[in-house]
Formats: structure tokens, sequence, C-alpha cells
């Protein structure tokens, strides 16, 4: 049985997805909400939070929970989280696409950065996402061979992640992600937009639970279909350590 911090999570989701309540919006306060629901502050506070999470909303002291606007997906940056994992997250109609699925020589700019030895294969994946039937992201990723076995198209279809870590049982620990504003190659303008100018590129290097690199992805965005959420939280005990360092 789902429990209430879900049930009034879903519950104001639901009000916000389908527009009932609208960008701009406040939502009811926290003891308000605790009333309606018969349930804690702490409850409502959790559930909340979640909505922080993804993106829909935003807590500003002195005003409450103000409504985000719901018109593009929202990627968190703040974590590694696998495509399928979000879409269900976020409720959003897509399908995926293999476009290769192949072994290659490992590219250059790996090799430069000794990520990888010359002359190396590594095991290489095209996916193009469809979102609610328009083609919007370019997943490329080079995955070291020795570490895992190749899958099949329908395998990846379902969740790269899916089978790493539930088939092979790989301990997928972090990644250092970059994110950059490119030109638009003609890869993008055949799999994403034929008319894009620009997309989003989010280039993250996966690693093991033993620190060991094992993964490269380059996810290409069209520009206009995706926010990429964060929480930052100000520390300035830390900016003073910094400062202490540095001098």
């Amino acid at each position: 049985m789902e429990n209430k911090e879900l049930s009034i999570f879903h519950s104001l989701r639901h009000t916000i997805v389908q527009g009932i309540v609208k960008p701009d919006d406040i939502l009811p306060s926290e003891n308000q909400l605790a009333e309606k629901y018969a349930v804690s502050r702490e409850t409502v506070r959790k559930a909340l939070a979640r909505l922080v999470d993804q993106g829909l909303i935003i807590k500003q002291r002195g005003k409450g929970s103000i409504v985000l606007p719901t018109t593009r997906f929202n990627f968190p940056i703040n974590g590694l989280t696998s495509f399928k994992e979000l879409q269900q997250q976020q409720h959003i109609p897509s399908s995926t696409t293999v476009i290769k699925n192949h072994y290659i020589e490992a590219p250059d700019f790996l090799v430069a950065q000794q990520m990888v030895k010359p002359n190396s294969m590594m095991w290489q994946i095209k996916r193009q996402r469809i979102v609610q039937g328009t083609p919007a992201i370019l997943d490329i990723d080079y995955i070291i061979p020795d570490l895992v076995p190749q899958a099949s198209d329908k395998e990846l279809e379902i969740s790269l992640y899916d089978y790493l870590e539930k088939q092979q049982q790989l301990k997928i620990n972090f990644a250092q992600k970059e994110i950059t504003v490119d030109q638009a190659t003609d890869e993008d303008r055949t799999y994403l937009d034929p008319k894009a100018n620009h997309v989003v590129v989010v280039r993250s290097y996966v690693y093991l639970d033993d620190a060991r690199f094992f993964q490269f992805t380059e996810s290409r965005h069209v520009l206009e279909r995706f926010r990429f959420v964060d929480i930052a939280h100000r520390n300035p005990e830390a900016l003073s350590t910094n400062k202490r360092y540095m001098n």
C-alpha cells in the first residue's frame, strides 16, 4: 500500500501536470496541506521535497511553494539516473530506437585523456529517444567490453542500466559530468531536428564502485525540449575553508 508521503506527492503532482494549478501559483501552506491530508507537517515537507527534486515547484521563504512551468522535461544533473527511470518518474511517453550496437576502436579523445589504451576496442551504442512522438535525445555510449558482454538491441531499447546492473551485476557508483551547448552536427540534424543549430550536450565519465572507469556517455538534447535541474545549497563555511586553502 502506498505510504502517505507518496500519496500526497502524486496528488499534488497531478494538479501541476494536469494544469489544475498554473505556473507561478502558490500551493497551500504546509499547515494547510497537513490538515487537508490528515498527516504531519514532516510528511508534507517530504512530499514537497519530491516535487522540488522533479523541478515542479520551488520553495521561497516568505512565499511558500511556487509552481514552475512544466512544458519542458526535467533532467536532474546531480544524480546518475537512466532514461527509463526518468521516464517512469515523470510519466513521459517515449520510445527508444537502437541506431548502432557494435565494437569500434577507442575514440581518440578517450585515448588522449588516458581513459583507455591506444588501439583498444570499445562497445559503442547509439540510441535515438522519441519523446511524445518527437525525436528529442541522441545517446552515444562507449563501454569497456572487458567488463561486460554486448547486449542485444532489444535489451538496449528497454534500458542499458537494467542490463548492466540487474543482469550483469555491475555496481555503478558515480559519474563526472559536464554540460555544454554545442553546434549541431549532421548526425544531430539526422536523428534530432533537421533545422537544429545548437544542441545541449551532457558528457558523463562513469565509474564503478571500485573507482574503475568503464563508460563514457554523450547525451545530445534538442535545445527547446528540456531543462536541467539541480538543488543548490549555500554553504558559507565551505567557502571560507576554500579561501584558506587558496591562500
